[in-house]
């Protein structure tokens, strides 16, 4: 391979003994869930490798659980620290930093192993310091709250190394989650958006921050959620795409770049045939159905949005 550095780079090899069914990547580490457990190479600071050390590794290592091997169905990686759902136990397992509370063990120490907790969750979703899960019929966040990310009475708080229940919304259960920057937000099976946090560039459906769940205005019938660093999208039935949030660079699709949306809005020619979206910090991409390509808008500073051109803002989706 090439030289990083003035190193010889070479590509790694995961061992093929156990299928890999889902791997994730953050920062700089990586965890991969295998037939006897899971495996992480990479920086091992705060312990985030789960090996019981805290020195980095550039092969696999196994994530040591404390109940014994186990299968992990899901990995969500955060800033410095990991977790994943186990479903023979019907648990979440963590390892790394705790600083927030982040790996729900209640404490705020540091593992460097898995330490399996008692909360029985049936989803998962983990960024920077911040958790989040469905509970039963409940939905619960946990770690870093400073923002009002946890999405309770309990308001703007440092941190919680327990789930604090968010308050339930009258749409219906919770079918999937995303978390941003410095909010959360909730997709229910009644195809409506609420969100929670943050709310300096209206990302959570106000232009102000809340630490209750708020319902974001012109957003029907979705059945899919996508949530970037401070703007959001969603997938309607029928595949047309609404947008709110941060639109400094035009991520919003709809022909203008400046104050962020508190209603959604929808990107110009996105009013169906949309199958996927992605969404980086400040640029966004829609996968449309049968066979129509890829159309991506927002910041084209470093050619993200792939029109051949450097520079600049796509204000509408090409």
């Amino acid at each position: 391979g090439d030289k990083v550095n003035g190193v010889q780079a070479t590509a790694a090899r995961i061992p093929d003994s156990g299928v890999v069914s889902l791997m994730t990547l953050w920062r700089d580490q990586a965890c991969a869930p295998f037939d006897a457990g899971v495996r992480c190479w990479g920086s091992g600071e705060n312990g985030r490798l789960g090996n019981g050390g805290v020195l980095s590794s550039r092969w696999a290592v196994d994530v040591i659980v404390d109940l014994g091997p186990s299968l992990f169905s899901v990995i969500a990686a955060g800033d410095d620290h990991t977790c994943g759902l186990i479903p023979a136990l019907g648990r979440e397992g963590c390892w790394g930093k705790n600083s927030s509370g982040q790996l729900m063990t209640g404490s705020f120490d540091d593992r460097i192993s898995v330490i399996a907790t008692s909360n029985l969750l049936a989803s998962l979703f983990v960024r920077g310091a911040t958790g989040c899960g469905t509970l039963g019929v409940t939905t619960g966040c946990w770690g870093g709250g400073s923002d009002g990310q946890l999405g309770a009475d309990a308001g703007f708080i440092v941190g919680s190394p327990v789930p604090i229940f968010v308050a339930d919304s009258d749409a219906g259960l919770t079918s999937t989650m995303g978390i941003g920057l410095r909010h959360v937000c909730r997709l229910t099976q009644l195809g409506v958006v609420e969100c929670w946090g943050r709310g300096s560039e209206c990302e959570i459906g106000l232009c102000g921050d809340s630490a209750l769940p708020v319902r974001v205005g012109n957003v029907q019938n979705a059945v899919s959620l996508v949530v970037g660093d401070a703007h959001s999208c969603v997938v309607r039935d029928g595949g047309a795409v609404r947008c709110w949030g941060k639109d400094s660079n035009g991520q919003l699709g709809y022909g203008d770049a400046g104050l962020g949306m508190a209603s959604a809005v929808q990107p110009i020619g996105l009013d169906a045939g949309v199958a996927e979206l992605a969404l980086g910090s400040n640029h966004s991409c829609a996968r449309m159905s049968d066979g129509g390509g890829v159309r991506c808008w927002g910041n084209n500073s470093v050619g993200q949005v792939g029109t051949g051109v450097v520079g600049g803002n796509v204000l509408t989706p090409t």
